[in-house]
């Protein structure tokens, strides 16, 4: 981000970066990072390590795919946005939460924390 804000003229950028928009992105959680690696990777969720962590956490396909649209859940009592009810959490916090409000029930396998970090399509130049 610090190149990309010293270098934005040479880059070929319309104007200078600022916090919403700076070239850079990274997925905010493990269920964020997966929606991203289905978006722009074309990841399938019965294949992606966080997508079968979550089947065999009892939360079905249909239910993840839902979910990459980010729609209004409740969580304890308050409805927000899925992304950010399941945001800043690690991939056990993560899974254990999805679960609570698919309302799945199954094993929370242990896997490994996993961010999608890419240059954002805006900040490119042909």
């Amino acid at each position: 981000r610090w190149m990309i804000l010293g270098q934005w003229k040479e880059l070929g950028l319309q104007s200078e970066p600022d916090v919403g928009d700076n070239g850079m992105h990274a997925s905010a959680s493990p269920f964020e990072a997966l929606a991203e690696r289905m978006n722009w990777l074309g990841a399938a969720v019965a294949t992606d390590e966080f997508g079968k962590a979550m089947l065999a956490a009892g939360i079905s396909e249909d239910t993840v795919l839902q979910w990459t649209k980010d729609p209004q859940v409740t969580f304890e009592g308050k409805a927000q946005s899925l992304f950010d009810t399941l945001e800043d959490l690690d991939c056990s916090e993560c899974l254990h939460r999805a679960q609570m409000i698919a309302g799945g029930r199954g094993f929370i396998s242990a896997t490994k924390n996993q961010a999608f970090v890419f240059i954002k399509p805006h900040a490119m130049t042909a």
